[in-house]
């Protein structure tokens, strides 16, 4: 019997915000990919075992809430949680997030500690059974 992390795509048009986030992410005890826009994420999400997705709102091209559209619309990504990560601080746009369909909302900058926390909530620690 063979074992894995829980898998955590990161998406950021930010490579410092996807190394800092991966780091903490990592440090917790999960696995993480990471892209750096709409068409990468829309990529790996279907074809890495992941099991949460934080995206940035501000992306070029494609935002946040645009990739948050796009995986509840397709049949293999649409059960994987999102975590928008925003820089806009308005109630207006948490709650336009949590309509959307996003599991919660992360203010920028982000506290690692925070980013731990919520991900252990929504997924745990636990190890992966792999068949």
């Amino acid at each position: 019997m063979a074992f894995r992390k829980k898998t955590i795509l990161i998406v950021d048009d930010e490579e410092s915000i996807r190394l800092i986030a991966s780091q903490y992410l990592t440090f917790a005890g999960f696995r993480t990919v990471t892209a750096n826009n709409h068409g990468e994420a829309m990529e790996l999400a279907q074809k890495e075992p992941v099991r949460l997705i934080l995206a940035d709102v501000m992306m070029p091209g494609k935002s946040g809430f645009d990739l948050l559209r796009d995986l509840r619309h397709h049949p293999a990504t649409r059960h994987i949680p999102v975590v928008i990560v925003t820089a806009l601080r308005t109630a207006a746009d948490a709650e336009t997030a949590r309509i959307s369909g996003a599991a919660d909302v992360l203010v920028k900058p982000v506290d690692g500690r925070e980013l731990q926390s919520l991900a252990k909530r929504l997924l745990g620690t636990a190890l992966e059974e792999v068949d």
